[in-house]
């Protein structure tokens, strides 16, 4: 089973578990994609971590570090975040 999240990237498969939620594998327009995501019985603490992440690695340029490409909101509260992905699945 497939989750979609806000146009444009969709799930495609869980990869692993990371600190904060489940890492996916993804498509967003064609592009492979990492997606994170924030698993629902974080605490407030954990939910500001995993913003600070994506926050912080939207900062990035350059081309050792993966972009970030999209971020799924819930309210004010991020939900995921897709990366570039160079993983060949």
């Amino acid at each position: 089973m497939s989750t979609v999240l806000p146009p444009p990237v969709r799930i495609e498969h869980e990869l692993s578990e990371g600190a904060f939620g489940p890492i996916s594998s993804g498509n967003m327009e064609g592009l492979p994609v990492a997606v994170k995501e924030l698993r629902a019985s974080c605490s407030e603490e954990e939910e500001l971590a995993f913003f600070r992440e994506a926050f912080i690695i939207s900062q990035f340029n350059h081309s050792n570090v993966m972009r970030v490409l999209a971020v799924s909101l819930s309210g004010k509260k991020v939900q995921s975040f897709a990366v570039e992905s160079i993983l060949v699945i």
